[in-house]
C-alpha cells in the first residue's frame, strides 16, 4: 500500500513521526500532491521558528493560514538580531534615526505577533531568544543591545496561551528599554510550567512570586543562568538585580534556590 493510499488520519501520523525538520531540508516533500501539501501544513504549522528575516512575514496575510495557525500551533521561537547596518552612512545622526526607526518596526512588530499568539489556545511551548548585531563605527556610540523595549516584550510573554507548559528567555545579550521589569509577567506564567528556562541580564526574587490562589507549583525544570561572558574581552560578570543593585552571584544564586525550595520547585542554578 502506498503513503497516499493511507487515511488522513493516518498520514498524519506518519508526517509527526517523519518530524518537521524533514520537510523544512526537504521542502520538495511538500510538492508530491495537493493532498500531501495540505496534511504537511498541519505539521508545519506546529512548530513556527521566526529568524529576524521572517519576523516580519508573521502572522501570515491568508486569513486561512491565520485559522490553522491559531488551531495548530504548539510551539513558537523568535529568534532577534541586534541592528545592522548594511549601507554607509557616515554621520552618527543618520545612523542614529536608521536605528531608531529600526527599532520602532521591530517592536511593533512584537506588539502585532503577541496579538496574534493570544489567540492560539493550544501553544505549549515559547522561546525567545536574542543577539547582538556587529556593527563596530555604530556601536561606538550606541549601547549594543538596547533594542528591545520593555513594554512589547512583557506583551509577548503574557500573551502566551494558559496551556503554555515551557517557557524559554534568552535575553541575556539585551538590555531592556522602559521602566520595570519582566519578571512578575514570568512569574504569572508558572502554574502552568513544567520547564523553565531563564538567561537575563537581570532578575529578582519576583520571578518565583507566584500569582494568589496557585494550589502548588507543577514545574519539573527550572534552569536559571546567572553567569555572562563578554563576547569581547572573555571575562565573566553575573546577573545583577532588576533594581539595578549588583548583587554578588552566592547570595543572588542562594535566594533564588531558597525561594524555589519554599515553592516546591526543582531547580538547576547555572554557574
Amino acid at each position: 500500500m502506498s503513503l497516499d493510499a493511507l487515511s488522513t488520519e493516518l498520514l498524519l501520523l506518519v508526517f509527526e513521526y517523519v518530524g518537521v525538520e524533514h520537510f523544512r531540508a526537504r521542502t520538495g516533500c511538500l510538492t508530491v500532491s495537493k493532498r500531501w501539501y495540505s496534511v504537511a501544513q498541519l505539521v508545519l504549522f506546529r512548530d513556527v521558528r521566526l529568524s529576524p528575516r521572517t519576523l516580519y512575514k508573521f502572522p501570515p496575510q491568508s486569513p486561512r493560514v491565520c485559522e490553522l495557525l491559531k488551531s495548530h500551533l504548539v510551539r513558537l521561537e523568535i529568534q532577534l538580531q541586534g541592528y545592522r547596518d548594511e549601507q554607509d552612512v557616515l554621520t552618527f545622526r543618520s545612523r542614529n534615526v536608521r536605528f531608531s526607526k529600526w527599532k520602532i518596526r521591530l517592536n511593533g512588530r512584537l506588539y502585532t505577533i503577541s496579538t496574534f499568539i493570544s489567540q492560539c489556545h493550544g501553544l505549549k511551548s515559547f522561546h525567545f531568544h536574542t543577539s547582538f548585531g556587529w556593527d563596530d563605527n555604530f556601536w561606538d556610540h550606541i549601547t549594543r543591545g538596547a533594542y528591545l523595549m520593555l513594554s512589547p516584550t512583557r506583551d509577548l510573554i503574557s500573551a502566551a496561551s494558559s496551556s503554555l507548559t515551557e517557557l524559554v528567555i534568552d535575553t541575556v545579550s539585551v538590555s531592556l528599554d522602559g521602566k520595570g521589569h519582566i519578571c512578575p509577567t514570568i512569574a504569572r506564567q508558572i502554574p502552568t510550567l513544567r520547564r523553565l528556562y531563564l538567561y537575563m541580564t537581570a532578575i529578582c526574587l519576583a520571578i518565583l512570586t507566584l500569582p494568589q490562589n496557585t494550589d502548588k507549583c507543577i514545574l519539573e525544570d527550572l534552569t536559571i543562568r546567572l553567569s555572562q561572558q563578554d563576547p569581547e574581552t572573555t571575562k565573566t560578570r553575573f546577573s545583577s538585580a532588576c533594581d539595578r543593585e549588583a548583587l554578588s552571584k552566592p547570595s543572588l544564586r542562594d535566594a533564588i534556590i531558597k525561594a524555589a525550595t519554599e515553592r516546591e520547585c526543582s531547580l538547576y542554578a547555572q554557574h
